[in-house]
């Protein structure tokens, strides 16, 4: 059973999730037949596995070691996206982000001279690919900003690990940031 639930040939706890008929009761003998309407199908739920992508090893065992799903839990209308992406980081051998907020971390690996410089979305999982700490972070101007750990690639997109309101160990990155906050890139050099 993969994490999340979803086992690799798709199915959920040995639920069938074949295609949607409708089912016609036999009718009483003074009834006429009823036809039960189609159950609606549920939105599948995110890829939350290492198998649905490219993963380095590193990257992996640094997720797995802090495991961002079981650690890091909202509480009190708090989230700790920056705790865990200061972890991350610090299990892979960088202590600068460390006893930050994340737009404090923003402007931290936007800094030059900082061991990170801004990247691509394709850099960012390139690096990741490689062994390499990479983040997308948003900074927020008038409010918490987010971060969260670039880990491998999903659907030609960035797959990240991140604390939040949801946690995830791998996910793609539209999970943690929305169109109106896109993330910047950054990679360590």
């Amino acid at each position: 059973m993969a994490i999340g639930g979803t086992s690799q040939s798709g199915s959920s706890g040995g639920v069938s999730q074949g295609h949607k008929t409708s089912q016609v009761q036999s009718p009483a003998p003074d009834r006429q037949a009823v036809r039960t309407p189609p159950a609606k199908k549920a939105a599948p739920p995110p890829k939350d596995t290492f198998e649905a992508g490219p993963t380095n090893q590193r990257i992996k065992s640094a997720v797995v070691q802090l495991n961002p799903k079981g650690r890091y839990q909202a509480a009190n209308g708090s989230t700790f996206c920056n705790r865990f992406a200061a972890d991350y980081a610090n299990v892979l051998g960088d202590a600068s982000l460390k006893n930050k907020t994340a737009n404090q971390q923003f402007n931290h690996l936007n800094t030059p001279g900082s061991g990170y410089h801004k990247a691509t979305a394709a850099e960012a999982m390139q690096a990741a690919a490689q062994g390499k700490i990479a983040f997308a972070a948003y900074q927020n101007p008038s409010g918490h900003g987010h971060i969260a750990a670039v880990v491998g690639q999903t659907a030609g997109k960035p797959a990240i690990a991140q604390a939040g309101k949801t946690n995830y160990d791998f996910v793609g990155v539209n999970y943690g940031f929305s169109k109106q906050h896109a993330p910047s890139y950054f990679v360590h050099d």
